[in-house]
């Protein structure tokens, strides 16, 4: 939620006053804003109030004034991408589609089991842990905080062994850019399929080099140069994992067709992606934070 104030806010002393502007600069910092203000930060629309104050948005001009800031390369192409609707490869209504359509022929059955008869996971003295050491393990930990609700308690988190990758591969298509989503499957989605990034491969080092890493997962772990157009490593729920990190990306190729695109996944536009952040239970929480980290100024 966000919430619009006009009377006065006592400040407590570990709290500041930032602007959009502002967090959005934060973002392209190792580890500063949490995933929990990125995913508030996904859902701000832009679409109904950017085109004001005399901006131009026509996709053949090279460069866009919005407001008193030039938009060129890749900011003008991710604005263009946001309000140039009409020119998405898919409308909204075939997104839907295509969603429902992955979810009707999907099957998963997912059941509760005692936890001594989960395979290939042990314990010791301090953690439940996968026979190979990978994946993660479950700790428990004690914590004392002077800034939250209670001074202290215990907790079980997950730790992981290594960073791993989260990344939109983006293109242009119809001379508006595109980005590669994935309807994604897990067992823990309160629908079971959610759209999420491109790319989400924990362990990234360890999957690359057991070739057994998602599909595309070489376009970010590969990278380089000019074609990456966002990458900040980010901490996960803390709350949740403890230390656990990915790295953020945006990566953007010259053209889709040097791709070959499996069926579950499908292009989209930015401001398509912000359309389906207002209903629940589409986009998933990782697409969330790396759409959070979007800026055109």
């Amino acid at each position: 939620m966000i919430l619009l104030v006009e009377d006065d806010v006592e400040v407590h002393e570990d709290f500041c006053w930032l602007t959009l502007g502002q967090l959005k600069q934060l973002l392209r910092y190792d580890n500063l804003v949490n995933m929990d203000s990125r995913t508030v930060l996904s859902g701000i629309q832009y679409g109904d109030g950017a085109n004001g104050g005399g901006t131009r948005h026509d996709a053949d001009t090279a460069s866009i004034e919005l407001f008193d800031r030039r938009l060129e390369g890749f900011p003008r192409n991710l604005y263009l991408s946001l309000m140039a609707r009409d020119k998405a490869l898919h409308r909204f209504e075939d997104i839907i589609s295509w969603f429902t359509r992955l979810k009707a022929n999907a099957e998963i059955q997912v059941k509760p089991i005692p936890l001594n008869e989960v395979h290939k996971w042990h314990k010791n003295e301090y953690e439940i842990y996968h026979e190979t050491h990978h994946y993660f393990s479950v700790i428990a930990v004690e914590v004392n905080a002077s800034t939250r609700e209670v001074v202290s308690w215990t907790q079980p988190l997950l730790k992981h062994f290594s960073c791993g990758i989260v990344g939109f591969l983006a293109a242009p298509i119809n001379g508006i850019l595109h980005f590669l989503v994935e309807a994604r499957m897990c067992p823990g989605y309160r629908d079971f399929i959610e759209m999420g990034p491109t790319v989400s491969c924990g362990e990234a080092d360890y999957r690359m080099q057991s070739k057994i890493a998602p599909p595309f997962t070489e376009y970010f772990y590969n990278a380089e140069g000019k074609s990456v157009r966002f990458s900040a490593i980010l901490s996960e729920e803390g709350g949740r994992f403890y230390h656990y990190q990915n790295r953020y990306m945006v990566v953007e190729i010259d053209s889709p067709d040097r791709l070959t695109v499996p069926g579950n996944y499908i292009w989209m536009t930015y401001g398509q992606l912000l359309d389906f952040i207002r209903h629940t239970n589409y986009i998933n929480v990782e697409a969330r934070s790396l759409i959070s980290c979007l800026s055109f100024l």
